[in-house]
C-alpha cells in the first residue's frame, strides 16, 4: 500500500508541476498576443494617418495643376507670340549681303521701333 501511495504522490507531484509549468506558458503566450494585438492597431492607425496624407497631398496636386493649367492657358497666346517672333528672327536674311554688318544694325533698329510700338 505505501508504493501506491508513493506512486500516487509521485504521479500528483508531477501534475501539480506540469500544471504549473503551463500556466506559466499560458501566461507568457497570452502576453506575447497582447502584444501583438497591439502593435496590429498600431500599423492600423498609422497607416490611417499615412493614407491621409497621400489622400491630402494628392488633393493639393489637383488643386496646384488646376492653377498652374490656367495660368499657362493665359500666358499661352503671348508664348505663342514670341515664338513666332523668334522663328522670324531665325529666318531673317541681310537686306544687302555684302554688308553684313549694316543689314543687323537696320534689322536691330526696325526690331527696337516694333517694340516700342513705331515704324522706323
Amino acid at each position: 500500500m505505501n508504493y501506491v501511495l508513493a506512486v500516487l504522490g509521485v504521479l500528483l507531484a508531477l501534475s501539480v508541476g506540469g500544471n504549473a509549468w503551463l500556466f506559466h506558458e499560458r501566461d507568457k503566450i497570452m502576453q506575447k498576443e497582447a502584444t501583438v494585438s497591439q502593435l496590429a492597431a498600431d500599423v492600423k492607425q498609422q497607416a490611417g494617418v499615412c493614407t491621409a496624407s497621400v489622400d491630402s497631398l494628392a488633393e493639393a496636386g489637383k488643386t496646384r495643376d488646376a492653377r498652374l493649367g490656367a495660368k499657362l492657358d493665359a500666358i499661352a497666346p503671348a508664348v505663342a507670340k514670341l515664338q513666332k517672333e523668334q522663328f522670324a528672327a531665325l529666318s531673317a536674311r541681310p537686306d544687302n549681303p555684302q554688308d553684313l554688318c549694316g543689314s543687323l544694325s537696320r534689322y536691330w533698329l526696325q526690331e527696337i521701333a516694333k517694340e516700342k510700338g513705331g515704324q522706323p
